[in-house]
């Protein structure tokens, strides 16, 4: 086959000889090559440190004898990995925002396309103590801890972990888990106490199917008229944690230890909350999420 090896139209020109007999056809502009670039695709744009991101390439105006090249930066670590395969498979080790670039070689010569902070490597695990004098990005370690948990919830990436110190650590809103990540004390949930300090709100809230919450204590709820305080969870799964010290003092306020609307909730200690005028102290539930 012919492998044209520039852009353009083509003029094909056929010449057949049969002994004393000679014939030809030409025919202008038969065929064109109109275009010649590159481009790719990623089937996640987030993930892991550690997890693998799956690259496929396109090219335009040639398919044959081509060569690739890939450059993976992290910008945060201003680091750079290389690919000489069509479609591969990364698996960054480090977080960061990845750009990414792909240099195509063939006979028509080469071209290349780039996309700036194309994928989102998150943190596998992030700590969170509010006293650490040293907070360092991604927060991998209690020694790098970010000093809120905002901060770490942010950098933290689905299916990864988030870690509290072993102390009180006080917060003035309550804690959202929307996504599906971890979120643990350090050691035994009695040595991790997680206490609100506006009092009229929940300490915490659960509501994404793969989220997990372990290992803590919940306390310092105060609420008010029609509010429900301690732990609010409307979905994924609440173990061996300690519910106490929270109330319900209010018209219609309750329950003061937790308000189930969904999820599961097991392994766990409810004791000490205490309900006002019309408010449950323990629980507002059904009981078929609830196992010992």
């Amino acid at each position: 086959g012919f492998k044209p090896t520039a852009l353009g139209a083509y003029t094909v020109k056929l010449v057949v000889t049969d002994g004393p007999y000679v014939m030809e056809k030409t025919k202008a502009a038969l065929f064109a090559v109109q275009n010649y670039a590159c481009d790719f695709t990623v089937e996640k744009a987030e993930g892991l440190a550690g997890s693998t991101f799956h690259f496929t390439s396109t090219v335009e105006g040639v398919s044959e004898g081509i060569t690739y090249l890939w450059t993976f930066k992290n910008e945060l670590t201003d680091t750079t990995e290389t690919s000489d395969e069509a479609n591969p498979d990364y698996a960054p080790t480090e977080v960061g925002q990845l750009t990414v670039t792909l240099e195509v070689t063939s006979a028509l010569g080469k071209v290349s396309k780039a996309k700036d902070n194309f994928i989102t490597v998150q943190g596998a695990i992030c700590y969170v103590d509010p006293d650490n004098e040293n907070p360092t990005y991604p927060y991998d370690t209690m020694a790098k801890a970010a000093r809120d948990f905002a901060t770490a919830y942010a950098a933290c990436g689905s299916g990864g972990e988030i870690v509290f110190a072993e102390k009180t650590i006080e917060f003035p809103e309550t804690l959202v888990v929307d996504k599906g990540v971890t979120v643990r004390g350090n050691g035994a949930r009695e040595n991790t106490t997680l206490k609100i300090t506006s009092k009229k709100i929940p300490v915490i809230q659960v509501s994404h199917a793969d989220a997990v919450l372990k290992n803590v204590t919940i306390t310092g709820s105060d609420v008010g008229y029609l509010e429900k305080g301690g732990l609010k969870l409307a979905n994924g799964l609440v173990t061996n944690v300690v519910i106490s010290g929270n109330v319900a003092n209010g018209t219609y306020a309750g329950p003061a230890g937790v308000n189930m609307t969904g999820g599961r909730l097991t392994g766990s200690l409810i004791t000490d909350n205490k309900g006002g005028h019309s408010a449950a102290g323990v629980i507002d539930v059904n009981a078929s999420n609830l196992a010992d």
